[in-house]
């Protein structure tokens, strides 16, 4: 993610020229966006913006208080097409402030504490600000903030010249020859969103093992490398390990067919009976020594009986007739005077009769309170109320309550930005535990799939959930690469040679450096040295004479004249540095 960067871009330098009255920020009409950038700023929105004019009754601002209209600000920039996750955006405006501190401004984000963040510094003039950053949270739950110190109460602060824009190709300079500009007009900041270029690549793969994955669609055409690029992957179903007390899901998305795949096996050593007071733990092996599983008490557990219950030391009490088919474990249950089976104890969510063979005749004998400290919320979206051991109730309306986004961390970082703990509009927590209630959806961008001789971006990139080369890209491959040079496609140049891909390894590119192999000159020799003389740069390529050296003409030789030579007829078309190859007896 590109790091934030604050530039105080003009200040008034001397006093003298503040008693002029300079002004270095845009004038009247004039565009106050960088050249190159489209200003996205919402013209529904103020162009001057003042903050706590105490003078003139200004309202006083907390840290997370909004500056723009949050329902015009979101109603623009959700809209927008560029604004999205990931995207490179630009904020820049002129500033002029009487506080004694300075003070700091930002876009809300839910993990990073903000991001487009300035700070105005004490007593600024005039002075224009500016930060680019990349966008962390989505045009329908964006809100531009006062960020810090404390309570702001006095002190005004003018903002104006505002400019609002995603950074522009037109900046951006293609890295490499092979490339070129898409046109005017595009929005980004990297090679692959802002240049275009040649891809080529194919491969099948087998896909293993068979429980967990299978062959694609279209699996004889598609393009990639591994178990993720080529086949489809056969998620556990949800119903497989439901209602078996013997296994539990390993989890919400696991790989599989299979039970061993996709449960695990639960073993009464870790299970506690529902009611020591009537049950005894089962041994946690069988007699032939496997491990005993369930999560029950018929599974698990063996009851008490009230055949050996003793309900001295009162003599008005003695067992229950049929006590040794009893479960039980105390008076109340296993023994035997004024019974509770004509009392009615009210409201059964919050009370429960106590067993119609309980001594008494009132509510405190024969019922006893349902407290919520007893009770398991049946979502995991839901936790305890507050004072759940003393607040009366056995239902998810009694007892529990939804909870908070901050307890809940997004699935898949790569798929999910967590939103802001708190609601924009009204700094409440933000109640939830999933994905959808909780985080913000992140899309794959052009910009993961580089270096773009390498990647190719998957069919609509932009509508698939991601972050990673994985999920939004398929790797480009040498295979039907060519390298210069190579007339005859045998894979062997004069310059270069190709990469030769292995069992277990296959190059990846399209372009000479990635799928091919130089070939200098250095390893050359001229078998005609008297018609060559080798080439200055060392690091020249190729394996024939005329890549390699550069032509001895005889034009430049010098015939021995003593002897009554001079050179041949058309010198300068001839190669040669002897007098046989470059010279004729005068005439």
């Amino acid at each position: 993610m590109m790091k934030l960067s604050l530039l105080v871009l003009a200040m008034v330098a001397d006093a003298a020229k503040v008693r002029t009255g300079l002004q270095l920020s845009a004038e009247e009409g004039e565009d106050p966006c960088p050249k190159g950038l489209t200003n996205r700023f919402p013209d529904s929105l103020p162009k001057k913006i003042v903050m706590v004019d105490d003078e003139n009754g200004g309202k006083a601002m907390n840290p997370m208080d909004s500056v723009f209209d949050l329902e015009k600000l979101r109603a623009a920039l959700k809209e927008d097409p560029e604004w999205k996750i990931g995207m490179p955006w630009l904020l820049k405006a002129t500033f002029t402030s009487d506080s004694q501190v300075p003070r700091t401004f930002g876009f809300a984000s839910g993990d990073t504490g903000g991001f487009l963040k300035i700070t105005v510094p004490a007593g600024a003039q005039e002075v224009d600000i500016q930060a680019t950053d990349t966008v962390e949270i989505s045009g329908d739950d964006v809100e531009f903030q006062y960020k810090h110190p404390a309570l702001w109460t006095s002190g005004k602060i003018v903002m104006s010249n505002i400019c609002l824009a995603p950074r522009s190709c037109d900046n951006f300079e293609c890295p490499s020859p092979a490339m070129k500009k898409k046109g005017t007009g595009v929005f980004g900041f990297s090679a692959t969103r802002c240049c275009e270029m040649r891809m080529c690549a194919d491969l099948d793969n087998v896909c293993m093992p068979e429980s967990m994955y299978t062959k694609a669609a279209n699996f004889s055409e598609k393009k990639g490398h591994d178990n993720s690029t080529c086949c489809s992957p056969k998620y556990c179903p949800t119903d497989l390990c439901k209602d078996d007390t013997k296994w539990i899901s390993k989890g919400d998305v696991v790989l599989g067919s299979t039970k061993e795949e996709c449960c695990e096996r639960l073993e009464c050593a870790s299970y506690t009976c529902s009611n020591p007071a009537l049950m005894t733990k089962s041994p946690n092996y069988n007699e032939d020594g496997t491990p005993r599983y369930g999560s029950t008490d018929d599974e698990c557990c063996a009851g008490k009986y009230c055949k050996g219950f003793d309900c001295q030391p009162s003599t008005d009490f003695g067992l229950r007739a049929g006590a040794a088919n009893i479960l039980g474990n105390s008076r109340d249950v296993c023994c035997d005077v004024k019974k509770c089976d004509t009392f009615e104890c009210p409201n059964n969510t919050m009370w429960k009769p106590n067993p119609a063979a309980v001594v008494g005749s009132t509510m405190e004998q024969c019922c006893t309170k349902i407290l919520c400290s007893s009770y398991t919320c049946s979502k995991d979206s839901l936790q305890k109320k507050p004072g759940e051991a003393k607040l009366q109730g056995s239902t998810d309306e009694e007892c529990c309550e939804t909870k908070f986004c901050s307890s809940w961390q997004c699935s898949d970082p790569s798929k999910w930005v967590h939103l802001s703990n708190q609601h924009g509009k009204t700094n409440l927590d933000r109640r939830g535990f999933s994905d959808e209630e909780c985080c913000d959806k992140r899309f794959c961008l052009l910009e993961t799939c580089d270096p773009a001789t390498q990647w190719k971006a998957k069919e609509d990139l932009e509508t698939i959930q991601g972050s990673t080369k994985e999920q939004c890209c398929e790797k480009i491959y040498c295979d039907d690469f060519v390298c210069d040079t190579d007339v005859n496609n045998t894979g062997v140049g004069t310059q270069w040679y190709k990469r030769v891909d292995t069992n277990i390894y296959k190059w990846q590119g399209s372009t000479n450096e990635e799928c091919c192999m130089p070939i200098f000159c250095s390893q050359y020799t001229t078998s005609h040295p008297t018609r060559w003389t080798r080439k200055k740069d060392p690091s020249a390529k190729g394996s024939t004479d005329m890549e390699c050296y550069d032509p001895l003409l005889c034009s430049d030789y010098c015939c021995d004249k003593q002897a009554g030579l001079e050179h041949r007829p058309n010198a300068d078309k001839h190669q040669g540095s002897t007098d046989e190859e470059c010279c004729v007896k005068s005439s």
